[in-house]
């Protein structure tokens, strides 16, 4: 499944962070006034090698550099799944590039890793919505229109009653689950939700981790069936599919899984993960 148009925009979702809340539409964002357009650019990307979508934000902005020749896109991508560093290090980039495109999570205090690119002196975006800490101005999928396509889906598979599990670690993801509602709403049905309280990257032992929550092992083994459920990511889809399975739900029959971001994660899981596919190309090009 691919998303619509018209399903990115870039916002400072709160004002709890280093800076207060503001939001923008991905139009606003201006080069910063001591750089003119006839002057050279360079933004870098900064994420892990191993998350599927790093590349394909990476084959954006190249993209976009092939069109604005003044442009240039420095590869800041590492092999770790998130940044580490000691509280006074300064960032690689620093003096290296005018901007950076962040795709990555963080799993400690948010003041740590916001200080540290804050160090960067350079502005900086997210394109892993408020992943990291909800003063940074990041990328936000429509909400909606990921909801539709999902909840067109999963009733076309005839869904008896509907999911999203998210993330607790930020407010991009609520957005998503209260879209799910709304949709569902309009067409008479309910939705339940659930929210995950770790970073889940798709690793091995991520069933492990939502098996230590009772809530959502009541919720699969509760909702009519077959249970149609939107997930984050691919990373939470996969842990949510093995997590049914230990729990004697047939994926297909009784359990309906959907993804976000059609990565590998989704294709290479068993049984395959339907996913949605967001242009990731056109997100880092914005």
């Amino acid at each position: 499944m691919t998303d619509g148009p018209g399903f990115a925009t870039v916002q400072r979702v709160g004002g709890s962070g280093t800076h207060p809340g503001r939001s923008w539409s991905s139009r606003s964002f201006r080069l910063p006034s001591t750089v003119s357009r006839a002057q050279s650019v360079t933004i870098g990307l900064l994420g892990s090698i191993r998350t599927p979508v790093t590349g394909r934000y990476l084959n954006g902005m190249l993209a976009y550099a092939a069109v604005h020749r003044n442009v240039t896109v420095l590869d800041l991508r590492q092999s770790a799944e998130m940044p580490r560093f000691e509280p006074t290090d300064l960032p690689a980039w620093r003096d290296r590039v005018h901007g950076v495109v962040l795709c990555l999570g963080y799993d400690g205090p948010a003041d740590e890793i916001i200080g540290w690119i804050g160090r960067s002196g350079v502005p900086a975006v997210s394109v892993r919505m408020d992943l990291i800490d909800p003063s940074l101005p990041a990328v936000f999928i429509d909400p909606d229109s990921i909801a539709r396509l999902a909840v067109d889906h999963l009733m076309a598979m005839t869904a008896a009653s509907f999911l999203h599990v998210g993330s607790m670690r930020c407010k991009g993801p609520r957005l998503r689950a209260e879209a799910m509602v709304r949709v569902l709403a309009a067409r008479g049905r309910a939705a339940a939700s659930y929210e995950v309280d770790t970073l889940i990257l798709g690793g091995v032992d991520d069933e492990a981790t939502l098996a230590g929550d009772q809530r959502l092992t009541d919720l699969l083994t509760t909702l009519p069936r077959p249970v149609g459920i939107l997930c984050l990511n691919d990373a939470i889809a996969r842990a949510v599919v093995m997590r049914c399975q230990t729990l004697g739900l047939a994926i297909g029959s009784e359990a309906l899984v959907v993804g976000v971001d059609d990565t590998a994660i989704a294709a290479d899981a068993t049984p395959s993960i339907t996913s949605i596919k967001v242009s990731c190309e056109t997100v880092a090009a914005r």
